[in-house]
């Protein structure tokens, strides 16, 4: 991060690399944000492609304060 980043791009899960976040991951990517004032975006486009075994990833809807 430098003093010019304004926005965190997020992507999970994520193709090729399976890798996807957990809610632990997302709740610290949100607290670095809100800490820093940044935007997340977020592409969660293969959140219900069965990549989590049955059960749907975390989402960051998941974890903000509604």
């Amino acid at each position: 991060m430098t003093p010019r980043t304004r926005a965190l791009f997020v992507v999970t899960p994520s193709n090729p690399t399976g890798w996807t976040a957990t809610r632990e991951d997302l709740v610290a990517l949100l607290a670095l944000a809100r800490r820093h004032g940044l935007w997340i975006i977020a592409d969660e486009t293969m959140r219900g492609s069965g990549m989590a075994q049955g059960r749907a990833p975390p989402s960051f809807y998941d974890v903000m304060e509604h």
